[in-house]
């Protein structure tokens, strides 16, 4: 798939300890600020997040094509990415405020979370679907 190739390389499963680090922990997350910036690469990591937001959207529709009912998850795919840019843009309005170390955790946790998200409901879509290159989506997120 063309598609996939679009994708920019994240460390899956540092993201998805930084996801489930919010996601799992009933009392808040736990994961100390330094380390989340380290896990996800900071903002460059979160560059590569938004970018690939993009590609999960047009993988979800490409599957409309054949299985309707993709339709659905593509519109919440759209949204979650808008979530996210809106906490990117937070956290690039805190840099140029000097307030980045503060507000990186809180923003950037919760962005990395949403994608993940994003990347399950696109696997489950495609699993369900039968969709072809489901294999290649699953290694690729």
């Amino acid at each position: 798939m063309t598609l996939l190739s679009r994708l920019k390389q994240v460390d899956r499963d540092q993201f998805a300890a930084v996801a489930l680090d919010l996601l799992e922990q009933e009392s808040g997350p736990q994961l100390d600020p330094d380390l989340i910036f380290n896990m996800i690469g900071g903002m460059e990591g979160l560059d590569a997040v938004e970018q690939n937001c993009d590609v999960l959207i047009d993988l979800a529709s490409y599957v409309q094509r054949w299985y309707p009912e993709a339709l659905e998850i593509a519109e919440e795919l759209r949204l979650n990415s808008r979530e996210i840019q809106w906490h990117i843009s937070r956290l690039r309005g805190a840099a140029r405020t000097g307030h980045m170390y503060e507000q990186f955790p809180i923003y950037a946790q919760r962005a990395v979370a949403t994608y993940y998200l994003m990347t399950r409901s696109l696997l489950i879509l495609y699993k369900e679907g039968q969709v072809p290159g489901f294999a290649e989506l699953q290694s690729a997120l």
